[in-house]
């Protein structure tokens, strides 16, 4: 689950059905001995893929146990919530199972977002062909809402680095995505138990039943 991703280090969600890139960041951070400062998750298919590297027979080059560090974050289901919280610094994202607005929300919380396949590239500029450091410094500038790096293991050293340096960057945005007390309580108020919060929230919880109570006291 996402409350498993350290807010310690930079996050770097890798989001999809495709594990190219994923993959590739994970080497990067295991070669650089980088997994101290960035924590990667993985989101729908990618999740599942990135902890199955190092399984095959054929993968006797792959370090023992790589498949191991990565996170499953969540399920696509659990998208909004997850980019929402503000609990990644970076997205990666590849072919399928994408929402249509990760880089509108994404942008909003100011998290850089990484296209990696020509297949979705959310209009961002192919930036392929750019030196790393360029990339990265105009990803934690927020000069640009994101790139498209058609090139798996560009694209995953640039989230790798990109994760880590915005993070402290972000530190604001983190904040303002979260309720204060005052907040809440105000927006309990205006529960009227219909209930539709249950019914798109991914695990279905009665949140209306958990507001009365507390309105009750």
């Amino acid at each position: 689950g996402m409350g498993t991703m350290d807010q310690n280090e930079g996050v770097l969600m890798a989001y999809g059905k495709n594990r190219a890139a994923g993959a590739e960041e994970m080497g990067y951070a295991e070669e650089n001995n980088l997994w101290d400062k960035v924590d990667i998750g993985g989101v729908c298919c990618t999740a599942h893929d990135l902890n199955r590297i190092g399984l095959g027979k054929g993968e006797a080059k792959v370090p023992a146990g790589i498949g191991t560090k990565p996170k499953v974050a969540g399920a696509i289901g659990w998208w909004r919530k997850m980019v929402r919280s503000g609990v990644m610094d970076c997205v990666m994202v590849d072919e399928q199972c994408v929402w249509c607005d990760v880089l509108a929300d994404s942008q909003k919380r100011k998290i850089p977002v990484i296209a990696t396949t020509d297949k979705i590239m959310l209009g961002l500029q192919d930036r392929t062909n750019d030196p790393i450091d360029a990339i990265v410094d105009d990803l934690v500038s927020f000069r640009v809402p994101g790139v498209a790096i058609l090139d798996p293991a560009k694209a995953g050293i640039v989230g790798i680095k990109t994760a880590i340096a915005v993070k402290p960057k972000r530190a604001e945005a983190h904040i303002q995505n979260l309720f204060t007390e005052a907040q809440f309580q105000e927006g309990i108020k205006k529960c009227t138990t219909c209930n539709e919060c249950a019914f798109v929230c991914p695990p279905h919880i009665r949140s209306s039943k958990l507001i009365g109570d507390d309105v009750k006291g």
